[in-house]
Formats: C-alpha cells, structure tokens, sequence
C-alpha cells in the first residue's frame, strides 16, 4: 500500500480488506507526509467504528512530523509542500475518527498487545 500517485492499493483498500478479514485481530496504519491517503483513512475508520458492534483495534502513527517544508523524504510521494495537510492535522483526523495514535514505532507493539488484552 502505499500514498504515491499511482499506488498498487490505497491505504483505504487496505483497510476495508482488514476491516473484513476475519484473522485481522488489529490493525497498525502508519501514514506520512505529502497526499491525503490519511484523511480519506480517517473517514473510513470512523465510519467502520459506527458501523461495527466490536471494532478491531486500531493504531496510527504520521511519520515526518518535522520534516521540512519542499524537501523529498525517501520517496517522491513523501514531501511536504505549502499546499499539504501537515502530519498533525492528518494524526489528528485519526485519532478523532478513533485510531490511537502513538509518537513513534517504538510504542505500536506494547500499545496493541494492551488494546488486544482490555
């Protein structure tokens, strides 16, 4: 999956596959800069947690929180420019559509087991 201007799935396939996927026990979305993927996963994720009985758990994380402003970050989908949605108002969009969104990767295998275990 992946933001790029032609991805072989969205981030927003991705989900509906794991949203449906019977074996999908949780779910990690790590977003970046640049695109509106992220948006378009957090209308998806809300409108999965109303429609749903018992909602898998899911994590977020939006890497590139202090990149700077035009410079390429590892690929050509990943750069922020003056017309983009920061990281913060994108982690933001998933933690309101109810994604507990964690600082770094460090914290996504103990903040899941938790989710799993409540």
């Amino acid at each position: 999956m992946g933001g790029d201007l032609l991805p072989g799935t969205t981030l927003a396939d991705g989900l509906r596959l794991f949203f449906e996927d019977r074996e999908t026990k949780g779910i990690i979305v790590i977003g970046e800069i640049g695109g509106e993927a992220e948006l378009k996963a957090a209308d998806l994720i809300r409108q999965y947690r109303k429609s749903t009985t018992n909602p898998k758990p899911i994590i977020a994380m939006v890497a590139g929180r202090t990149a700077p402003l035009g410079r390429i970050m590892g690929h050509a989908g990943a750069v922020l420019t003056s017309r983009d949605i920061p990281a913060e108002i994108k982690a933001k969009a998933l933690e309101d559509a109810g994604a507990v969104v964690v600082p770094h990767p460090g914290v996504m295998g103990t903040t899941m087991k938790g989710l799993l275990e409540a």
